[in-house]
């Protein structure tokens, strides 16, 4: 009851108020912006994804949809495309460049492909809780790295999203830092883990995640890392119990990137009721994620799972002394991981 309570105020603080009688000519944003409606033309929007149906960061895409609609009176509709529907990452977000899909939430791992200081996001041990986090990536690095991202013709909407604390899922039990030595462990398409990985002494590769249930379930992989609403949502761990609670990394930062010469293209009017949908809807995600965290963990084990709790110091240690290698990912500026590390 708490948690509908908590949405229920959350959804009613994020309708935009509108203005006059019938068919509204305007409206006025949750910052005071009064926005003219009639400058709108009628658009179609794709929205596409990797994450499952049912996880928060869904829940948060089809707030973006509703407020999206309501808040222009249906003049801007909204496809959802999520569960890799569209297919990985990597596909989505070249889709969104190219301008076949006009929005995508995609992982800030990802954008290092064009603008490499973004792998800092995912150096283990970097972050010392969410608040951290959320600050670094929507502070003044998170908006420093954005706007360079505009010379690559995307353009980086103002909402940073959680994914949640990521943990080491394993076929046998990990339960020291000995135990990942030459373990095949499954990483994401993104170089500070999969190196991150490596400096620990495992063996990773990358494989989509829409493939990961199969790779575990035939052995193609013994192990890999996520945080615990996508373990469960996505029932990894029926073909993998023994969850070790590494807590290594806070993932990337989930952004909503846009195309932007199609971005560039929309009316002040339609911006202004997007910037504030996407803002709205990871703030949204966010609440369930950290709500949730906490009930995953009795969900899997009355399911069979097995949680290991280990000792992080010889974990941090060793990515500690992997710092000015793993610099090398994203241009080698030490600085930059100092700002990141220093942030307050």
């Amino acid at each position: 009851m708490k948690k509908i309570a908590l949405v229920g105020v959350f959804l009613a603080l994020c309708v935009f108020t509108l203005m006059g009688a019938g068919q509204k000519e305007a409206i006025t944003t949750p910052t005071g912006e009064r926005v003219d409606l009639s400058t709108i033309e009628p658009v179609e929007i794709k929205l596409t994804s990797i994450t499952p149906i049912g996880h928060p960061i869904y829940a948060g895409m089809e707030l973006f949809k509703n407020l999206v609609e309501l808040n222009t009176q249906g003049k801007i509709t909204v496809v959802l495309f999520p569960a890799s529907q569209l297919g990985d990452q990597v596909q989505q977000f070249d889709m969104v460049r190219n301008g076949s899909v006009e929005v995508g939430h995609i992982g800030g791992a990802v954008l290092s492909g064009l603008v490499k200081d973004y792998n800092i996001c995912g150096v283990m041990y970097l972050y010392r809780d969410y608040d951290h986090f959320l600050k670094v990536w929507g502070g003044p690095i998170g908006k420093r790295l954005a706007l360079r991202m505009e010379d690559h013709n995307i353009h980086v909407l103002n909402s940073v999203g959680l994914v949640g604390v990521r943990h080491v899922l394993s076929k046998k039990p990990v339960r020291s830092i000995d135990d990942l030595k030459g373990l095949s462990i499954r990483t994401p398409e993104a170089p500070m883990l999969t190196e991150g990985f490596r400096a620990l002494g495992a063996s990773p590769t990358t494989i989509a995640f829409a493939e990961v249930y199969t790779a575990l379930q035939l052995g193609t992989v013994d192990a890999m890392e996520c945080p615990l609403d996508w373990i469960y949502k996505m029932r990894f761990h029926e073909v993998a119990k023994n969850l070790t609670l590494t807590g290594h990394t806070s993932g990337d930062p989930y952004l909503y990137v846009v195309n932007k010469k199609w971005w560039d293209g929309l009316p002040g009017a339609a911006q202004q009721v997007i910037e504030e949908a996407a803002l709205s809807a990871s703030l949204h995600a966010n609440m369930q994620i950290k709500l949730e965290e906490s009930q995953i963990r009795k969900k899997m084990e009355e399911e069979g799972a097995v949680f290991i709790e280990v000792d992080a110091a010889p974990f941090q240690e060793r990515i500690r002394t992997a710092i000015p290698k793993l610099a090398n990912l994203w241009g080698g500026d030490i600085g930059l991981y100092d700002e990141v590390k220093n942030t307050r």
